[in-house]
């Protein structure tokens, strides 16, 4: 090959690889900007999914906040987990009522100065429902809620839950509120606030409202609180039954949702009691008379605690107060006059005596 040959193939070389090298980069360069576009594009997709699950999350929320909530047929489900005869009866009854009761609401836009009035009106045709019913008031706060559908005889407690399951289902203002074992309710309007008695069909009289509330007396009914108040009455009525294990986990309950208030620990002690547990037992009947210090059902119930243990004096104290409290009744009377017998003091044989009589003239109504 000449001279001049070599160099032109030298200078062929010289150019493919150039092409080569500038293929290549290229290449290079288009790769990484690929690359920008698609760790681009994943950062997008990874904000876009994070809004759009923020989105669902404020869905959700939004979806609970405004889920309705069933007060009454709640309380009818948790008595019938808890082993109640709890009927399809009862469920009847209790849908009646609220249909019945949905048909009488009005909510109609109306003038600022009618409103209360209209307010009025929707509170008494919902009892006015319950009169047709033949519902009556009973003043027991223990009453389950199956009961009082069937035998007719409710407590305020039983009533508000009718009034809170309307309000759910109709938008009715309202808000529970409680005083010691009474319930009733609050109706809101844009110019005042009034209370209503539901288990009498009533205007509650604002001084007695203004009184309550500056003694500090009234507590507002939150869903827990609310179903704090049903544990407590099936934990009582468990009790009764002598199912002692099972109504300790709903007195727990109850007081779990904050009604920790002189009724619930009586109870408390009741069931402790039940379980043999008698310091704690007495425990709690100290916490209750500290709650309230006129509960007659703690004086008593801690009077048969110190009896039990023989200490006669403590009895002795309980039963003067519990008489204080309850002046008419025969049988406190008659548990006096024994624990004076016991005492074996003559002068005490005396008053023992006296009791007696005064029971006897109780009974026999003299």
């Amino acid at each position: 090959m000449t001279t001049g040959g070599k160099i032109l193939k030298n200078i062929k070389n010289f150019l493919v690889m150039g092409s080569a090298v500038f293929l290549i980069n290229n290449s290079a360069i288009a790769q990484t900007e690929n690359s920008g576009k698609i760790s681009n594009h994943s950062s997008l997709e990874k904000s876009q999914m994070k809004e759009n699950s923020g989105l669902e999350n404020n869905v959700e929320a939004q979806t609970k906040v405004n889920e309705k909530f069933d007060y009454a047929r709640e309380i009818l489900d948790l008595e019938k987990e808890a082993g109640f005869d709890v009927l399809p009866f009862h469920y009847r009854t209790l849908d009646s009522l609220i249909n019945e009761a949905k048909k009488e609401v009005h909510l109609d836009s109306v003038a600022e100065e009618s409103k209360k009035e209209q307010a009025l009106s929707n509170l008494k045709n919902i009892s006015e429902i319950f009169r047709k019913s033949n519902f009556l008031y009973s003043n027991n706060p223990d009453i389950l809620f199956h009961e009082a559908l069937e035998t007719k005889k409710m407590n305020s407690y039983n009533c508000l839950a009718l009034y809170l399951e309307i309000a759910e289902k109709t938008g009715l203002p309202i808000t529970a509120k409680k005083s010691g074992d009474h319930c009733f309710i609050e109706y809101e309007l844009d110019s005042e606030i009034f209370g209503w008695e539901p288990a009498f069909g009533t205007e509650q009289d604002e001084k007695l409202y203004k009184k309550l509330e500056k003694n500090k007396n009234i507590i507002q009914l939150d869903k827990e609180k609310f179903l704090g108040i049903e544990y407590r009455t099936i934990g009582i009525s468990l009790y009764k039954k002598e199912k002692c294990g099972k109504a300790m986990e709903y007195i727990i309950k109850s007081m779990n949702a904050n009604i920790t208030e002189a009724r619930t620990n009586k109870y408390e002690g009741d069931v402790y009691k039940c379980l043999g547990k008698d310091e704690k037992a007495l425990d709690s009947y100290n916490y209750a008379i500290k709650f309230e210090e006129n509960f007659l059902e703690a004086y008593i119930a801690r009077g048969e605690m110190f009896y039990k243990k023989g200490k006669l004096s403590e009895t002795l104290e309980d039963y003067n107060k519990a008489i204080e409290l309850s002046p008419d009744n025969p049988e406190l009377y008659k548990t006096r006059g024994d624990i004076l017998i016991k005492i074996s003091e003559n002068k005490n044989k005396k008053k023992a005596e006296q009791d007696y009589e005064k029971a006897l003239e109780l009974i026999l109504g003299k």
